[in-house]
């Protein structure tokens, strides 16, 4: 399992808690064998840190069936850097555009058609 699998999970079955984590949360260390989670989870929002964990490690717990460890990193551990799962598809997804813009078919189609743009991707 990844983190991003597991976000997934959540937001299925508490879909403000998923977002909260997909879109907030900077993940420092995940060990699905090991039930082990740090992560940041920036305040500011109109719930604390610690009041999104208790729900996290609480809703873990409804879907697993285990007792997980999930932390707080301390702020001298947290990277200016680290990127939430929403900044990494966002730029995932700017680059695969980037790439297909590339392709030379895509690139003839861009320059015949002026108004042409590669706005999106649909992978199957």
């Amino acid at each position: 399992s990844t983190w991003e699998a597991l976000v997934q999970t959540v937001t299925s079955s508490r879909p403000n808690l998923g977002r909260i984590l997909e879109r907030k949360a900077k993940l420092l260390d995940f060990t699905a064998d090991g039930k082990y989670i740090k992560v940041h989870i920036p305040s500011g929002g109109l719930r604390e840190p610690k009041e999104i964990l208790v729900d996290f490690v609480a809703e873990l717990k409804k879907l697993s069936g285990d007792d997980w460890k999930v932390e707080l990193p301390m702020a001298n551990e947290i990277n200016a850097s680290l990127q939430t799962l929403h900044q990494q598809n966002t730029e995932a997804k700017i680059n695969l555009i980037k790439q297909v813009k590339e392709n030379p078919i895509i690139k003839k189609i861009l320059n015949d058609l002026v108004e042409a743009e590669v706005i999106d991707i649909i992978k199957n």
